[in-house]
Order: C-alpha cells, then sequence, then structure tokens
C-alpha cells in the first residue's frame, strides 16, 4: 500500500497492477522480515532496560493456528485443519516463544498444522541466547508440551522451567502428593524407558536413573486443581510465586490475539505462500516494533519504577490506545 501511494504521487502518469505489485513481491524473501525483527530484538535486549522477574525474563511458549486462504498448493504444503468429508481449510501452524513481561514475540516459526509443539520449543530454546545473550530465563509451557525427554533436555542446558500437568502425567507421582509443593523423585523404570528404547533419550534415561521434579499444586480461577512441574528451587521461588509465574503465560495468548485481530493477521494479501510468509513475519516485525514504542512510552509518562507486566489498570489502557494508534 506504501508503494502504491508513492507511485500515485511520484509517478502518477506510471499505472501499476495489484498483480504487478504481487509478481514483485514473489522474489522478496520472506526470511528478511524475520532476519528485521530478530535484529531489533538483538538491539532491545543489548539495552538495559527491560524488564525481569528476580533477574530472570519470563519467558512462553505456545502455538497457535492461522487460517490461510484454501488453495491445493497450501493445503499440500501445511495441511487442514477441517474433519474428514467436510470443507478444507488450510492452515499454518504457528509456534511462538514470547517474552510475557516486554510483549516480545523472540522466536516465530510456521510449521503444518499439526506439529511437535515441545520439538519445535527445544529447538527455539537453541536459537534464544543468539537475541538475548546470556540473560537467563525461564520458560512456561502449557500441557500438552510435557515428556520426560524434554525435562531431561532442558535440566541437561540448565533452562529453569515451568509446565503444567495433564492429570495422566507421572499419575503415580500426582496421586501421591502429599504437599501442594513438593520434590518429587521420577524414578525411570522398565515401563517409561520401553518408550524410548534403542534411541539417544533411552539410553540418557537408563544413564540417569531418575531425575527430580518440583510438582506444585494450585487452585486455577475456575476452580479446576492443577499440578506445575518446575526445577526452579523452593528456595528461591515460593509456591505463590509459582503460581503467579505461571499465570503470566496468559501473555502469549493476548499476544496471538493482537496479531490476529487488532493487525488483522490472517487478512492475508495473497495465496502463494510465499506472501503468507512475507505477511506472518512483517506482522510480527510490526507487533514488536509497536510494542518497543509503547514500552518506550510507559517509561517516559510513569518513570522507570513501574512494573511493566499488568494483567488491568491503567498501564494496560495506554497500551490499548497507543496500539490503535500506531495500528
Amino acid at each position: 500500500m506504501e508503494l502504491r501511494n508513492y507511485m500515485k504521487l511520484a509517478h502518477p502518469s506510471v499505472s501499476i497492477s495489484k498483480p504487478g505489485y504481487l509478481k514483485q513481491r514473489m522474489k522478496l524473501n520472506p526470511d528478511a522480515f524475520l532476519e528485521l525483527y530478530k535484529y531489533h530484538n538483538r538491539n532491545f535486549y543489548a539495552d538495559s532496560i527491560f524488564s525481569t522477574y528476580k533477574d530472570h525474563l519470563i519467558l512462553a511458549a505456545d502455538g497457535s493456528d492461522i487460517n490461510i486462504p484454501t488453495t491445493a498448493e497450501t493445503l499440500k504444503l501445511y495441511g487442514s485443519a477441517s474433519r474428514k468429508n467436510t470443507n478444507p481449510q488450510a492452515q499454518i501452524g504457528l509456534g511462538c516463544i514470547y517474552d510475557v513481561m516486554n510483549r516480545m514475540i523472540l522466536e516465530s516459526d510456521c510449521n503444518k498444522v499439526k506439529f511437535d509443539e515441545m520439538r519445535l520449543a527445544e529447538k527455539q530454546m537453541e536459537r534464544i541466547p543468539e537475541t538475548i545473550g546470556n540473560i537467563p530465563y525461564i520458560i512456561i509451557m502449557d500441557r500438552g508440551y510435557p515428556s520426560t525427554p524434554a525435562f531431561i533436555h532442558m535440566m541437561d542446558k540448565d533452562i529453569k522451567f515451568i509446565v503444567r500437568l495433564k492429570s495422566s502425567d507421572y499419575k503415580k507421582e500426582q496421586s501421591s502428593l502429599a504437599e501442594n509443593d513438593q520434590l518429587v523423585k521420577i524414578k525411570f523404570d522398565k515401563s517409561r524407558i520401553r518408550h524410548y528404547e534403542g534411541t539417544p533419550d533411552g539410553e540418557r534415561m537408563k544413564e540417569l536413573g531418575e531425575i527430580s521434579l518440583r510438582m506444585v499444586k494450585i487452585l486455577l480461577e475456575n476452580g479446576s486443581l492443577e499440578v506445575l512441574a518446575t526445577n526452579l528451587p523452593q528456595t528461591e521461588f515460593h509456591t505463590e510465586e509459582i503460581k503467579e509465574l505461571y499465570h503470566m503465560r496468559w501473555g502469549i495468548e493476548t499476544a496471538y490475539e493482537t496479531l490476529k485481530s487488532r493487525l488483522q493477521l490472517e487478512n492475508f494479501t495473497g495465496t502463494k505462500p510465499i506472501l503468507l510468509l512475507q505477511d506472518i513475519y512483517s506482522t510480527i516485525y510490526l507487533s514488536n516494533l509497536a510494542e518497543d514504542i509503547i514500552l518506550d512510552t510507559e517509561r517516559e509518562y510513569y518513570g522507570s519504577n513501574v512494573p511493566l507486566f499488568r494483567r488491568n489498570g491503567v498501564l494496560l489502557q495506554l497500551s490499548v490506545s497507543f496500539t490503535l494508534r500506531i495500528h
């Protein structure tokens, strides 16, 4: 749109059709936008002014389904989320890691609609130091992510995590919890190793024999009781802090809502996969730029002592208003 407006002003006698613009866009590598937002993020974290919780960035990993134009090409490349015997709806599985306190999307990958979220998160965590350097972080994940190999991988790499368990995860250990916050030994018996027999994960489980996980029972707002698994030490993070940190995970849900609703991510400008990726990565870039501007405005308006993570109140209203003006 900016190019079209420029051409109307600078070269009013030249007429370029919409297909003409799209044809030229086919020459643009979508990774350019991905590299731009990562370059911006590296500069953001090189600055000392960003929010942490006990000197840790609080990151959330999650995936979201993105509706895309349904064509033979998009269906073949990304797949359909529709049930059998219904009209297909092509979708991209977008997986992101999000800094919930500074409202920055650090990592994003476009995948087939059904993808292994935990495996993707592990690859993304390997790349995170390229953006934030040596800043320590805590990764928060919802149900569907945890697996024994994933816990081992993160603990081997000294990555701190909080993960919500399904009722079927470590069922025996969950049922035997005598306290709301307890250190539990997960023993790798034959039944647990059998699923990974003959793999590096299976060999690592045999080598370790067991791991210790801290399990924390929390009451959610809907009244249900859930169990979180973490490797954060009880001496540094008490029970209520674990609960509050997990609640911060909701920030990534809000980020996806911003991308889809305010920034109209699913209102694509073309049907070709290369154009879809351009739209997705450029929208993420725009979102990060807008949030950076908002953070600067908040600091200038309220001062540096006001915490930047909020779920309600005046600052949230300022963020919403300013984002709309940017959009």
